[in-house]
C-alpha cells in the first residue's frame, strides 16, 4: 500500500547572489489566488576555524556591510527583471 503523507516538496531558491561570503537566496511563493511574489533570505557563509566545516550565520561585521549592500543591490536587480 502506498503511503501518502501530503508533504510539499522542499522549496529551493529560484536564484541567488554570493558576494564575499554574503549569500542572498531569492524565493518565489504562490498566493491562494495564484499570483506570485518573491522574498529573499540573507546568510553569512563562513568556515568554522575548529571543525573546518562550512556554516551559515545571520550576523554581519562592519567589514561585511559593503558586501551585504552590494549583494542586496544585485538581488534586487534579479528580482525586478
Amino acid at each position: 500500500m502506498e503511503e501518502n503523507n501530503n508533504k510539499p516538496a522542499p522549496q529551493t531558491p529560484i536564484n541567488s547572489v554570493m558576494i564575499a561570503g554574503v549569500k542572498i537566496s531569492i524565493w518565489e511563493h504562490v498566493k491562494a489566488d495564484g499570483s506570485k511574489f518573491q522574498t529573499c533570505s540573507v546568510q553569512k557563509c563562513f568556515k568554522d576555524k575548529v571543525s573546518g566545516e562550512w556554516k551559515n550565520g545571520s550576523s554581519f561585521s562592519k567589514n561585511d556591510l559593503s558586501s551585504l549592500a552590494f549583494a542586496c543591490s544585485k538581488a534586487y536587480d534579479k528580482m525586478v527583471k
